[in-house]
């Protein structure tokens, strides 16, 4: 059974909308007051007892249906708020670009304020009669207000190909198949009986629950919780994961009486069916979540089992969703998206964690993929060539295969204008109809991706899709300049012949990854984007100087270029970067990293960076020194390779004592220079707490050295 847990989390971001500051400016401007706090005061009362309809859920199913039907129209709410900030949003482009030139005018067609406020007042008020008519069935139901890898395809018919092809193995070969369904088990086995692995014993499971609950030398402090902790072991029955993930859960609460609720659940009641892939442990763990970490862990069923998660790209699709709330006006969205992310990994929802400089990379076990599916099921959809129906509760669409779309797409997608996200797997046989098509109808969407091929079809269409947020194009010729009125857009990956004209007009963009065959970047442009946090310029081999205005990137945190072979020095004005703390530049092999600096301190480099990596560079031979003049008490990371012409390390290095990491890797000489005790730049690294010399970990204090893979 699928247990709805969205809506209490939608009513809620919707009232903190409502109560803001900056929407009860837009309603007094827009003539909506009065609308919007009927929708406020019907959402306040119906919120009031959600905590205890999604608790009673779990066993009458008449409440669980009326949750996902009030959770639609939450989200429609949803819909008709963002109306108002992208109306806001195309008038702050209007007031930083003028409003009084023919070209702004036609090229955002202002709409009329006496009409957008008429239209505006009659959906508000659709929402609410929808709202009233939902809340008015509430009181039948009794409901108390409250403060705030495996194989498992079970058709025997689609084994039987699979079992031929194994039947042609080498005389004396053997196949282990392992799975969790019996019945799975039964069809592949060619012995009796297959092997039943049994759980964790006992006493291993509470050691595994002791050590994940407890911090070191704590647990004697806690006898009670000890004993309880016994009794919430016997309910895992002997499942590792399950163990690790409610311990992981009880780390940070010592309260008796918590420990207590979390043995005592009514989630452990519910009867579980061979079939059923959710282990109660783990939906009590789920159930334990903080509401703003719920639906970012359910969203990551998007992606397919064994999918390797990248933090940046996960917490962008989080952000396009608008799944990261802040209580700090001044506390980045990356930042918060990434505090989510580790707190997942730390209730041990997300595993086999690898770090790659300023990029974590991870995994979901499959239970726990089973888990964030079951929460979803409702509202994601794969559409093929056999799909007949779409529930208009689907919000997230998939597309594996645009070359084999059912037959009266047209038809299926009629109802589905609140879809919020398209996924297009395969885009290289598109067809201009279809792409049309699915951009006319689906005029919500938060997020679009067109995979990873080329595309030989328009895009003008997209201009009209002003909810988006993320948008990642395959290749394509030409960027429609259209494009730029998407003035919400927050993440732009694309890969063209030339970057459109006016993308200064993408005023909230705060993520851009693009490749283009330009030879410089124009002015006012780039340059413009006062919002970007992260620019990745990749795969740009004509390219060789960049925007000379680059210090409007007021708050550009990473920077990163990549294969830009005729990139031929930076520009002057990469020395205003003040928020920059990560710079990464590869594969740049004309590149000089020469900057003439002037002794007065306005000509000096005002960024301090946390992050300084420079990969195969050989026209590096004097470092660089301007880039780490203002990083003195902030660079934690300094990672060399590929650098064969490096002469020698700055003698600054020896006065950076926030230095945490030094690698160097294939650099030459550079290697020996760095020997410990006696080559000739160690008195300038002996301070740093870890060297890594071409792969070898060199411990500062004494002689042992470890290899580093």
């Amino acid at each position: 059974m699928a247990l709805e847990s969205f809506a209490f989390n939608v009513a809620q971001k919707v009232l903190e909308k409502l109560a803001s500051k900056a929407y009860q400016e837009i309603s007094i401007a827009c003539g909506v007051q009065g609308e919007l706090k009927k929708l406020e005061d019907v959402l306040m009362t119906v919120k009031a007892v959600l905590l205890d309809a999604e608790e009673k859920q779990v066993s009458n199913n008449d409440v669980r249906v009326w949750l996902i039907k009030l959770k639609d129209v939450l989200y429609d709410a949803e819909d008709v708020l963002d109306e108002f900030e992208c109306e806001t949003q195309r008038k702050q482009s209007l007031k930083l670009y003028g409003s009084t030139t023919k070209k702004v005018g036609r090229f955002f067609s202002s709409s009329n304020p006496l009409a957008f406020s008429f239209k505006m007042g009659h959906k508000i008020k659709q929402i609410r009669e929808q709202l009233d008519e939902i809340a008015s069935h509430k009181a039948k139901f009794h409901l108390n207000e409250r403060d705030e890898d495996d194989v498992w395809n079970e058709d025997s018919m689609r084994w039987d190909p699979l079992q031929e092809l194994l039947f042609t193995g080498a005389n004396g070969s053997k196949i282990l198949v392992t799975t969790r369904s019996k019945k799975v088990a039964s069809i592949m086995s060619t012995i009796s009986e297959p092997y039943e692995l049994s759980g964790l014993p006992h006493d291993k499971c509470v050691a595994l629950f002791t050590r994940c609950a407890f911090k070191e030398g704590e647990k004697k402090h806690y006898p009670n919780l000890l004993t309880i902790g016994d009794e919430i072991v016997k309910k895992c029955k002997g499942v590792p994961l399950a163990v690790k993930t409610l311990a992981s859960l009880l780390l940070t609460n010592k309260e008796e009486s918590y420990w207590k609720f979390i043995r005592d659940s009514e989630l452990w009641k519910i009867e579980q069916k061979e079939n059923d892939k959710i282990l109660p442990a783990l939906r009590l763990s789920y159930e334990q979540l903080p509401a703003y970490l719920k639906k970012c862990f359910a969203y990551c069923s998007f992606y397919p089992k064994d999918h390797e998660y990248a933090s940046l790209r996960l917490i962008q699709f989080w952000m396009a969703h608008g799944l990261l709330e802040s209580t700090n006006e001044n506390e980045d969205l990356e930042d918060i998206g990434l505090r989510y992310f580790q707190e997942l990994g730390s209730r041990s929802f997300f595993q086999d964690f690898e770090v790659y400089d300023w990029l974590i990379m991870c995994k979901m076990h499959d239970l726990l993929h089973d888990l964030a599916l079951s929460l979803t099921q409702n509202e994601f959809s794969t559409i093929i060539s056999t799909t007949t129906h779409i529930s208009k509760s689907v919000r997230h669409l998939l597309f594996p295969d645009f070359t084999s779309l059912p037959h009266g797409v047209s038809t299926l997608l009629q109802d589905l204008e609140h879809v919020r996200t398209a996924l297009f797997m395969r885009t290289e046989e598109i067809s201009q109809s279809a792409l049309d098509l699915c951009l006319s109808r689906l005029k919500y969407l938060r997020m679009l991706e067109l995979s990873q091929y080329k595309l030989d079809v328009s895009l003008e269409r997209i201009g009209s899709l002003k909810h988006l947020r993320l948008l990642f194009l395959p290749e394509i010729k030409k960027v429609p300049n259209s494009i730029c009125k998407l003035q919400n857009l927050q993440s732009l990956l694309l890969a063209t012949e030339e970057l459109p004209n006016d993308i200064r007009y993408l005023i909230s963009l705060r993520f851009l990854s693009f490749s283009t065959k330009q030879k410089c970047l124009a002015k006012n442009g780039l340059g413009c984007l006062t919002s970007l946090r992260l620019l990745c310029i990749s795969g740009c081999e004509n390219l060789e100087y960049l925007c000379e205005d680059m210090q409007g990137l007021k708050h550009l945190r990473t920077l990163t270029i990549f294969r830009c072979e005729s990139l031929i020095s930076l520009p002057q004005s990469m020395k205003y970067l003040t928020a920059l703390e990560t710079l990464h530049i590869e594969d740049c092999e004309n590149l000089k990293l020469t900057m003439e600096e002037g002794k007065a301190d306005h000509d000096l480099a005002r960024f301090s960076l946390q992050r300084l990596i420079l990969i195969s560079s050989p026209e590096l031979v004097e470092f660089p020194e301007w880039l780490l003049r203002g990083s003195t008490n902030t660079l934690q990371l300094l990672k060399l390779r590929w650098c064969d012409n490096l002469k020698e390390l700055p003698r600054c290095l020896q006065n950076i004592v926030s230095l945490q990491k030094l690698v160097i890797e294939d650099c030459g000489e550079l290697s020996e220079r760095c020997e410990r005790g006696k080559g000739e730049d160690w008195s300038k690294i002996a301070h740093i707490p870890k060297i890594v010399l071409d792969g070898s970990e060199i411990n500062s204090t004494d002689d042992s050295s470890t290899s580093e893979d």
